[in-house]
């Protein structure tokens, strides 16, 4: 009798045993279609931002006048062919360097992951030991 309870015991520990490691596992699969469905909404989002901040931009561009400024500095300097043409073409990387860079380091998958807290939640759902 005494080994019957205790076969019923093992096989009663080794079934919640079982039940748990499921659980478990069950909870980090969860955790980790959480983290897959974030990242991918984050992803979604700085698209979007994407567009809208180039929309922006280029709406800046033609409000500042991007050919009248230069055109205006030009013919009202009384500056030789060759300045002008530098000032032709310093206004014209400037126009595309500045807005490019901005964009390059805002808009970086790392920066986006740091705002959306999405590298905490990785690492912690790579890193969990069961």
């Amino acid at each position: 009798m005494d080994i019957l309870k205790k076969a019923a015991d093992f096989v009663w520990d080794s079934t919640i045993g079982l039940l748990r490691q499921y659980q478990d596992k069950s909870i980090q699969l969860a955790k980790i279609e959480a983290v897959s469905f974030y990242v991918k909404s984050v992803k979604m989002l700085r698209r979007q931002i994407f567009v809208i901040l180039l929309v922006m931009g280029a709406l800046v561009m033609l409000a500042l006048g991007l050919l009248v400024v230069p055109i205006v500095l030009i013919l009202c300097m009384p500056w030789s062919l060759m300045v002008k043409a530098m000032t032709i073409f310093l206004f014209g990387a400037l126009y595309v360097a500045v807005p490019g860079t901005f964009l390059w380091v805002a808009l970086s998958e790392k920066k986006w992951m740091e705002f959306s807290m999405a590298d905490k939640w990785m690492a912690e759902v790579t890193n969990h030991k069961s």
